[in-house]
C-alpha cells in the first residue's frame, strides 16, 4: 500500500484498475483456446523463436525483418516450457493487458479524478486494431506500445534516478522490438526537450542524464545486433526494398483506421490541443508527429501501424474532458455517456463476436489430423506447423516465406522440390495456392495424395509415408 500512496491512489483507485485489468483479460482468455488467426504474424515470429531455441541464428541461418529481443525471450520461454503456445499467449494477453497500470496512473495523477482516467482506460480497452486479434496473438507492435506507456509513466511519476535510467531503457528497447519505434521515440524526445525551452541545451542534458544513460544502455544490444552477418540486409535493405505506397493509398489507410476507431482518434487528437500539462504535451507530441511519421516515412502501410498512438491518444482524451468540464458532476455524467458509447458502438459492433463467439473448430480439426501424422510438414504458414507440433523442411525464408514478395521473388522449382521431398506432410492453404507455382503443384499431385481437407486447408500425405 505504500507503493499506491506515494502514487496518490486511493483504495477506491486500486480496485477500479485492478477490475478494469481482470475484465479485459477475461475477455481476452475466455475463448482463447477455441480460436485461430493463422494469417497474423504471430506464427513468423514464434517460428523464429522456435529456431533460435533450436541453435540458429537470426539473420545469418534465417531471415528476420526485425530486431531478434522478443524472439529471444520467448525462445527461453520455450527452452523452458516447451511450444505451449496456450500457455505463451495467456502470459502474452496479461502482459498486454497491463497497460492499463500506467494509463490510469498517469492520468489520474494528473486530472486528480477518476473519471478522466477511467475514459482513458476505457478508449484504449476499446481500441479495435489494438484489442481484436493481437492483443491475445503475439505481435510486436503491442510489446512496444507497452514498453512506452511505462517510459513514459516512470518519466513523469518519479524524479529519481532509478526512474529516469528505467525511463530510457524501456525508450531504447522499444527499438529493439521494431525500429520502427524511432516514429514514437523522435516525437517523445522533442517533446522531454520542449518542457525546458527556457533551458540551456547542457541543462536539459544533465537534468535528464539517467534517462539518457539507460537508452544507450539499451542501445548496445541493438548494435551487437548488426554485427550478425546478415542483419544489415535483413533490417535494413529489404525493408527500403518494399514497394511504396502512393498518397491516395496512404490516406486511404488512414481514413479507414479512423472510421474504425472514431472515439480514440476523435477525443485524442483535440485533446492534443490542450498542451498546460507536462503529460499532454508529451502525449499531443506523439500524437501528431507519430501520425505525420508513421503515415507518410515508411515504405509500406499497415492499419496495425498506429497501435503505437492508443497509450498517448488515450491519455489526452482524458485529459480533453477534464480541461472542458471544470463541474465534477457534469464530467461524471459525460464519464459515463461515453462508457456507453464505446460498449455499444466500439465492444457490441466490433469486438464482441471476435471475443466471445468466434470459434474455429475446423481449424483445429486439421491440427489434430497434422498432429496424428508422423514426419515433418511443409507450409507456407508457420503457425500450423507450431500448433501440430511439427517442424517444417529447412530454408532461410523458413519463419518468414512472405518477405519473398517484398523482395519480387519465389523459390526455384528444385528449391520446393527438394523441400517437399523431405516432408510426410504438405498443407496447401491460400497463402500457399499464391506461392507455389504451377509445376510445384503438379508435383505434389503425382507425389501426394489428398488426406483431409476443410475450409482451413488442405493436406496432402506422401505416397511413400503410408
Amino acid at each position: 500500500m505504500k507503493l499506491f500512496s506515494k502514487l496518490n491512489l486511493s483504495r477506491s483507485d486500486l480496485v477500479l484498475i485492478l477490475g478494469f485489468f481482470l475484465f479485459n483479460s477475461f475477455l481476452q482468455l475466455v475463448n482463447l483456446r477455441y480460436v485461430a488467426s493463422p494469417y497474423t504474424d504471430e506464427g513468423n515470429y514464434l517460428y523464429h523463436a522456435k529456431l533460435i531455441s533450436q541453435g540458429y541464428l537470426p539473420y545469418r541461418d534465417f531471415m528476420l525483418s526485425h530486431p531478434p529481443l522478443t524472439m529471444f525471450l520467448i525462445a527461453i520461454f520455450f527452452k523452458l516450457f516447451g511450444i505451449n503456445l496456450f500457455l505463451l499467449r495467456t502470459l502474452y494477453a496479461l502482459f498486454v493487458q497491463s497497460i492499463i497500470l500506467p494509463i490510469y496512473i498517469l492520468v489520474r495523477n494528473c486530472t486528480k479524478s477518476i473519471w478522466p482516467a477511467i475514459i482513458s482506460v476505457a478508449l484504449i480497452s476499446t481500441f479495435v486494431e489494438f484489442i481484436h486479434h493481437d492483443a491475445r496473438f503475439f505481435a510486436l507492435r503491442q510489446c512496444e506500445l507497452i514498453l512506452l506507456a511505462y517510459a513514459i509513466f516512470f518519466l513523469l511519476i518519479s524524479k529519481g534516478r532509478v526512474s529516469q535510467f528505467i525511463c530510457g531503457l524501456l525508450l531504447g528497447l522499444g527499438l529493439m522490438v521494431t525500429l520502427a519505434h524511432i516514429f514514437v521515440l523522435l516525437p517523445f524526445f522533442i517533446a522531454v526537450y520542449t518542457l525546458h525551452k527556457d533551458s540551456k541545451f547542457r541543462e536539459i542534458i544533465f537534468q535528464h542524464r539517467y534517462l539518457l544513460l539507460g537508452f544507450f544502455a539499451s542501445l548496445i544490444p541493438l548494435m551487437l545486433t548488426f554485427l550478425i552477418p546478415g542483419a544489415w540486409n535483413c533490417l535494413i535493405e529489404v525493408q527500403q526494398i518494399r514497394p511504396r505506397i502512393n498518397l491516395g493509398g496512404r490516406i486511404s489507410i488512414l481514413s479507414g483506421v479512423i472510421i474504425n476507431d472514431p472515439f480514440i482518434f476523435a477525443f485524442g487528437l483535440i485533446g492534443s490541443l490542450f498542451l498546460d500539462t507536462a503529460l499532454n504535451r508529451i502525449a499531443a507530441t506523439i500524437n501528431i508527429l507519430a501520425l505525420f511519421f508513421i503515415t507518410f516515412l515508411p515504405n509500406s502501410l499497415y492499419p496495425h501501424y498506429y497501435v503505437i498512438l492508443g497509450p498517448t491518444l488515450a491519455i489526452s482524451a482524458g485529459i480533453l474532458f477534464v480541461s472542458c468540464l471544470k463541474k465534477r458532476k457534469v464530467l461524471r455524467i459525460v464519464c459515463f455517456l461515453i462508457v456507453f458509447l464505446l460498449f455499444k458502438f466500439q465492444f457490441i459492433s466490433k469486438l464482441k463476436y471476435e471475443l466471445l463467439v468466434r470459434r474455429s473448430p475446423e481449424y483445429y480439426e486439421l491440427i489434430r489430423f497434422m498432429k496424428s501424422q508422423p514426419g515433418k510438414l511443409f507450409t507456407v504458414e508457420p503457425i500450423y506447423a507450431l500448433d501440430a507440433g511439427k517442424n517444417i523442411p529447412y530454408h532461410y525464408f523458413i519463419g518468414e516465406p512472405r518477405v519473398l514478395r517484398v523482395l519480387g521473388r519465389n523459390l526455384s522449382y528444385e528449391e520446393y522440390k527438394k523441400l517437399i521431398d523431405e516432408s510426410s506432410l504438405v498443407l496447401i492453404e491460400d497463402f500457399a495456392n499464391w506461392f507455389f507455382p504451377r509445376e510445384v503443384r503438379r508435383y505434389i499431385d503425382g507425389h501426394f495424395e489428398k488426406a483431409f481437407s476443410n475450409s482451413w486447408g488442405t493436406i496432402y500425405i506422401h505416397k511413400g509415408s503410408k
